[in-house]
Parts: structure tokens; C-alpha cells; sequence
């Protein structure tokens, strides 16, 4: 930023552009004391702070947006004209610091505390609107493109740092978003990312990727994670795969709401927690937890506040099921023979690894939904319904 008596120019460092702006008033310096007489030199002073750019007139103080738009933050008191007029300006901390003086040299200066008055920067580039928090970064607002998304490391000349609340939230036509290393906290508190709904009900999303190097988020397989692993933030709606297994601690809220394809969730942690609508809209999902730990006082808690499926029609919610319902067939078993489980109403089934074969028609018009198998278990054609869930493992 650089000026003459009459304007004050931006250029983009990016891309090299300028842009020029009227000053607000003549930049001329009053000779102190002496009616009518000016200084020969332009004695604009600049700083920036926050995502903008202060500059000094005599006895005023104006900021500047990046876009050249500006406004008046501070005009001096009469004592402080008393002394002098602006002939300096510098940015300290969230501060901003201006001296006065009789003339630009030789004379003794006043430093004062100024706190800005302007409100949030804001911007739009590439699809994106951003607002540029106190520290100087920026929060990426809003997004209007649709697809696989890329968040950008910067804009404008800031680093984005944050993901704003409901960023993502109930959009459609967004099939990927990749985070970068810079972006370390979502919503409004940078140490709970548990209620921001960044990517809550966004349906087409199938998978939510994360730059290396990032210190806050780690993606396993398309799952957003904290960085340490203990916490699921998000699943994405429309991810790939009918079961899905966990031992995250925490799970955030919403972080499997609505989900297209996924029939069966397994907390393999008896100390997962979560939140009231984390399963929210998954009637047809069954959540799988271990007894005896925290993960079982949550889902007797959302039992006694009917957040669970009942079987009744438009019910949103899940079921939620102890491992201990899972029928585990005796180790030693090497064949299902055909007929074997046919007109049972045993649901889920867990056969040995050991397992061979599993025969035509073994479990012929039964209710079973979900059958884990080992990696090199033959099923047979015609021994499972098609619409049975058939996990290897």
C-alpha cells in the first residue's frame, strides 16, 4: 500500500494487480502553529491489522478493506491536537498504535492504544465467501460449488484456519471435500468440534479427505477423525459400504445422520459415547455396541428418551443392539448345510473364520439381515436372501 497527496494505491502481491482509491481528503501537513502553511512532503503513514489496512491523515485515522472500500476509525481529541498532529502508525498485537508530534522530526511523540472499530473483513474468490478472524486468518463462510471440493490453503492473501459452522450443511452435489494442513478447527470453538455441523446432511458426500501434515484432522478411508483418532467427527452420507467398524471414543453429533448406504454400525469400545442426534434419520441402521461400559448407559439413556427405532412407521431413528444379541456359531463349525437355519428368526449371525462353506438354501426364507464370514468362506448361490448384509472377516 503506498500513496500521493490525492490517492492511496493496493496492489495483490498474488497476482500484481492495483487497485487505486481516493484519499478521503488531501494529504497535506499542517505547519504546527502556523495558519495556512503546509509541509512540502506526504507524511501517510500505513499499517495493517486484521485483515486490513490502516492508513493516517493528519489528525485522522482510516482503514481500508482489501478491496479499497474505507472508512474512519478515529479522529484526534482536541488535547491531542493540542500537541500536534499524526505522523506515524504501527500495529501491535491486536492494537494499533499512532504518535503525534509538532513535525515529523525532532519532536517528541505521544503513543496511545487504539482498538479498531471497523467490523469483520469479508471476501469471495473461486466459489468461496470467507471473513477474516482477529488473528489474521481466514474462515471459509460459505461455499457454491458443487462436486469434488478442494478448500484452498488461502484466499486473498489469508490462511485459511477454520471451517465455519454448517458450512456444508444440507447440500446436495457434493461428492468429496479434501481439507488442507491449514485448516485446524471448525465453528466458533477452536477445542470442540463436536456441534459444528460442517458436513451434517450433506447426502451425496462419500468421502471427506485430509492433507498430511494437518495438526487437528486425520481421514481414515474417507471418515473424518481428530487428529489422535479418539474422536469420529463426520461419516460422510453417501459413503461406500454397508458395516462399518469403530473404536472411537467420542461421536459427534450428526456425524452419522442420515446415512444412504450404511446398515450396520459396530462400537467395538464399551466407552463410546455419543450425542443425542448422531444417528438421527437412520431408521434404517443398526448400531451394534459392547456391554458393560459407557457405550450401554448411552443407549439405555436414549431407550428411556425414545431415541431408538421401535419399529414404528416414520420412527428417525436407529437400532441400537448389544453385541451380546449377535448369535457366534461354535468354533468348530466347518459347513452350514443347506437348510441348516431355514424359517429361523435369527438376524445376525457370526460363523467361525474357519467355516468353509455355506451350502444352497441354509438359510432359505429365514429373517437373517447380517452374516459375518471368514475372508475365504464359499457361500453357495441360493443359500442367502440378496438382501442379506454379508461382512468378511
Amino acid at each position: 500500500m503506498k500513496s500521493d497527496s490525492l490517492n492511496f494505491y493496493l496492489r495483490d502481491m498474488r497476482t500484481g494487480d492495483t487497485v487505486s482509491r481516493p484519499l478521503p481528503a488531501r494529504a497535506a501537513w499542517p505547519v504546527f502553529g502556523k495558519q495556512y502553511s503546509y509541509w512540502g512532503g506526504n507524511y501517510c503513514s500505513f499499517t495493517a491489522l486484521n485483515g486490513r489496512f490502516y492508513f493516517t491523515l493528519p489528525a485522522e485515522i482510516w482503514s481500508a478493506s482489501s478491496s479499497g472500500e474505507t472508512e474512519s476509525v478515529y479522529k484526534l481529541t482536541d488535547d491531542e491536537l493540542a500537541s500536534g498532529y499524526v505522523y506515524g502508525i504501527v500495529a501491535d498485537g491486536n492494537a494499533l498504535y499512532y504518535n503525534i508530534g509538532e513535525q515529523a522530526y525532532n519532536c517528541t511523540f505521544v503513543r496511545q492504544s487504539l482498538q479498531p472499530q471497523s467490523g469483520p473483513v469479508t471476501g469471495e474468490r473461486d466459489g468461496f465467501a470467507y471473513e477474516v478472524l482477529p488473528d489474521g486468518t481466514a474462515s471459509i463462510t460459505d461455499c457454491t460449488l458443487s462436486g469434488s471440493i478442494t478448500i484452498p490453503k488461502t484466499l486473498d492473501g489469508y490462511t485459511v484456519t477454520n471451517l465455519a459452522s454448517k458450512l456444508f450443511y444440507g447440500k446436495s452435489n457434493i461428492t468429496s471435500v479434501t481439507i488442507p494442513a491449514s485448516v485446524t478447527s471448525f465453528g466458533t470453538d477452536p477445542a470442540d468440534n463436536s456441534w459444528d455441523y460442517v458436513f451434517s446432511y450433506c447426502y451425496d458426500l462419500t468421502r471427506i479427505n485430509v492433507e498430511t501434515g494437518n495438526p487437528s484432522f486425520r481421514s481414515v478411508d474417507g471418515v473424518l477423525f481428530s487428529k489422535d483418532g479418539k474422536t469420529l467427527i463426520h461419516y460422510p452420507c453417501s459413503r461406500v459400504g454397508a458395516v462399518y467398524h469403530t473404536q472411537a471414543q467420542t461421536i459427534c453429533c450428526t456425524a452419522f445422520a442420515s446415512s444412504q448406504n450404511l446398515k450396520f454400525l459396530f462400537l467395538d469400545s464399551p466407552g463410546t459415547r455419543w450425542y443425542t442426534y448422531t444417528f438421527y434419520n437412520d431408521p434404517a441402521l443398526t448400531v451394534f455396541y459392547m456391554p458393560g461400559g459407557q457405550a450401554e448407559q448411552k443407549a439405555n439413556a436414549d431407550r428411556a428418551s425414545g431415541h431408538v427405532q421401535d419399529g414404528k412407521s416414520g420412527n428417525p431413528w436407529c437400532s441400537l443392539e448389544s453385541t451380546a444379541s449377535l448369535c457366534t456359531l461354535p468354533a468348530g463349525l466347518q459347513v452350514i448345510a443347506s437348510e441348516a437355519f431355514a424359517g429361523t428368526e435369527i438376524p445376525w449371525i457370526i460363523a467361525p473364520a474357519g467355516c468353509t462353506r455355506i451350502e444352497k438354501g441354509a438359510f432359505a426364507n429365514s429373517d437373517l439381515a447380517y452374516l459375518q464370514v471368514g475372508k475365504n468362506t464359499i457361500i453357495e448361490g441360493g443359500a442367502l436372501a440378496d438382501t442379506v448384509v454379508v461382512e468378511r472377516k
